[in-house]
């Protein structure tokens, strides 16, 4: 009996201990640690352009320009001098009907009057990050419509306000497409068959000097800059649907954009 009973206060002990070694494990599960930005890569916050800006887009690679660009260029320059022109104005002090840069994405932009040099206001623009970062300009659906046919190439000033800027610092991207007048976001209409699956560049992203700046503006000076379409386009294409300055991956400053308008062939 004896034996009987320290086997009983045995096999109690045990079991006791079996259940305090459960309730252990039943602990609630510990709040999720905060990360800093700093190792998340995120920027902290910025105050709110005047304009929206679009999500981030995938960083793009910029291929080495085409040699012949500038000379393509110069060669339809010289064919439009002999063709009648008239301008459409897409900014100058505001926009054109229809026409914005809330497509443009991962830059602070901001009407500013006190660095133009046409009329009374330019757009203020700072990439947020390093990286490629765009301004937009977009044709909307309230926009008119531009035939490919009729516009002869776009025109706009530049400058790198307090800052030197380089020629390029900044890459051009004309927009275009064969089955929307206006923007749309993931048009794939132009494309070029022998790229195949791979159509990233069907516009391609090329830097000031391929468009006649030769050298570095100084603070407070503006260029011109005049993109002729029969220089530059690839392949054929309806419409003319937008402008996208980009800064290069390396350059983070603050740059100055004024008076963007599309030379057009008049009728």
């Amino acid at each position: 009996m004896r034996s009987f009973v320290m086997l009983m206060l045995g096999f109690l002990v045990a079991l006791g201990g079996c259940g305090s070694f459960a309730s252990t494990t039943d602990q609630p599960p510990r709040p999720t640690a905060t990360i800093a930005p700093l190792f998340t890569g995120q920027v902290p916050t910025i105050p709110p352009a005047l304009f929206p800006t679009a999500p981030p887009r995938p960083t793009r690679i910029v291929t080495d320009p085409p040699r012949e660009m500038a000379t393509r260029q110069a060669e339809a320059s010289r064919d439009a001098s002999s063709q009648f022109l008239t301008e459409f104005v897409i900014f100058d002090d505001q926009f054109a009907p229809g026409w914005g840069v809330g497509e443009s994405w991962n830059m602070q932009i901001q009407l500013q009057n006190q660095f133009a040099t046409s009329g009374r206001t330019a757009l203020q623009v700072t990439p947020l990050q390093y990286g490629f970062r765009g301004l937009f300009f977009a044709n909307g659906p309230q926009g008119g419509v531009y035939p490919r046919a009729e516009v002869l190439g776009m025109r706009f000033y530049v400058s790198g306000g307090a800052n030197v800027l380089e020629p390029d610092s900044l890459i051009v991207r004309v927009m275009g497409s064969n089955r929307y007048p206006y923007h749309v976001q993931g048009d794939t209409s132009v494309r070029l068959p022998e790229r195949g699956a791979d159509q990233t560049l069907v516009f391609p992203e090329l830097g000031l000097s391929q468009f006649g700046l030769r050298r570095a503006l100084e603070p407070g000076e503006w260029a011109e800059i005049e993109v002729w379409l029969d220089g530059y386009d690839q392949v054929d294409y309806t419409y003319v649907t937008g402008l996208v300055l980009m800064n290069d991956a390396s350059y983070v400053k603050t740059f100055y954009v004024d008076r963007v308008v599309l030379l057009l062939r008049r009728s």
